[in-house]
């Protein structure tokens, strides 16, 4: 089991092949992520990342440049405000990646597993930076009435998920 840990390796293969010595076949790998997906539904800095870094790395750089102006009218880029200190140990300046699901089962795939299951949690029943304008005791129970949803819109709707995959 790793919470909280992956978002914090540089390399992502060799962690999962660190983990995998510790289980026999039939064993369960839980893997705890911060879900890139979730930046499809902030509609902020997060989103303007997503889009450039992930989708669009190898669009000519005369259409990123147009994609990101449009972007940067668009979305709320100023949101969450980054998370630095003087130190330079910020949340956001030391290494904390977000992982798409897909990419974390191709992994654990490639190393030996199967039966991949996807448990999601953090449910956000509103863009985040609305949650402010909602009831807050609404916003929970609304959080958790999704919290039961085992459809696909907790890609999207999760900020964080945990993989459990088998060992072959």
């Amino acid at each position: 089991m790793a919470l909280g840990v992956i978002p914090h390796v540089e390399d992502d293969c060799w962690f999962v092949e660190s983990m995998d010595k510790f289980l026999e076949p039939g064993g369960r790998l839980l893997l705890q992520f911060r879900n890139s997906m979730f930046s499809m539904f902030t509609f902020n800095r997060l989103t303007r990342e997503f889009i450039m870094e992930e989708l669009l790395p190898e669009v000519p750089e005369s259409i990123r440049q147009i994609v990101s102006a449009d972007l940067d009218q668009r979305l709320a880029v100023d949101k969450p405000t980054k998370r630095t200190r003087p130190t330079g140990d910020g949340y956001d300046e030391i290494l904390s990646k977000f992982h798409n699901p897909f990419e974390l089962f191709e992994i654990v795939k490639s190393i030996g597993y199967k039966d991949f299951q996807c448990h999601w949690y953090i449910y956000h029943p509103a863009c985040p930076m609305l949650a402010g304008r909602i009831d807050p005791k609404v916003y929970r129970q609304a959080q958790i009435d999704l919290g039961g949803d085992t459809s696909l819109r907790g890609m999207f709707l999760c900020s964080a998920g945990v993989i459990e995959p088998v060992k072959v």
